[in-house]
């Protein structure tokens, strides 16, 4: 979305959910509207609409007369969300090969940014392989005309970026087996294997369980 036609309470919202997203706020430290304010260079107004819908998403906890804070994740919080975006993932890839929609060259594509998540995670590369997470991601649900879906599966990738690069970072060995689902999931697309497809995403769901739950217990998000 052009930042250019958005309100300024939207304007401000993208740009602290952005901020969310890159992990600029400590998780322990409250925030005030005025301080946010003066940052991005609005009034308040923008500032305290923003952070109302943060709070509603569950991206921050508000303290009034204080500010707000980033919001950490339970491990029930966690299961529920990827037992959400597994559920999603599942709507998505099937249909993919419903419609016939990935070709040769899509594949290819897509087994590249699998390549690079893995030369990433060798390298000690926590930058390089969230980007090349994402950017697979993101070109994988490009393909699904499903807007809903689609907008679900963005948000649910945004909330769990932070988790992924934390991961990168407390327990890469996991993140090793997150890739390789990976390459199983495409090996499956390409077979046009949904029974397949569908195995490997529900085990994908539990690995990336329990590579957040250690990343919870070894330090939690960063």
């Amino acid at each position: 979305m052009d930042k250019r036609f958005l309100t300024k309470t939207e304007y401000v919202y993208m740009e602290l959910k952005e901020k969310i997203g890159n992990g600029h706020f400590k998780k322990d430290e409250i925030y005030t509207v005025i301080d946010i304010a003066e940052q991005i260079g609005v009034s308040r107004t923008p500032v305290s609409g923003a952070i109302k819908i943060l709070e509603s998403e569950g991206y921050v906890v508000l303290y009034p007369g204080l500010g707000f804070k980033i919001k950490e994740t339970s491990v029930a919080e966690a299961r529920e969300s990827l037992l959400i975006s597994g559920a999603l993932e599942k709507v998505a890839f099937n249909y993919l090969i419903e419609n016939s929609v990935v070709n040769t060259k899509i594949l290819k594509d897509l087994r590249a940014l699998v390549a690079e998540s893995a030369e990433a995670i060798k390298n000690g590369d926590r930058e390089g392989c969230v980007a090349s997470a994402n950017a697979y991601h993101n070109n994988v649900y490009g393909l699904v005309d499903l807007p809903q879906v689609k907008k679900l599966l963005k948000d649910h990738a945004f909330l769990h970026e932070n988790w992924y690069k934390s991961a990168v970072t407390y327990c890469s060995d996991r993140i090793v087996v997150l890739v390789e689902d990976h390459n199983k999931i495409l090996d499956a697309l390409g077979d046009n294997d949904l029974n397949q497809l569908n195995y490997i995403i529900k085990n994908h769901e539990e690995h990336c369980f329990e590579a957040l739950k250690e990343v919870l217990l070894k330090g939690g998000i960063s």
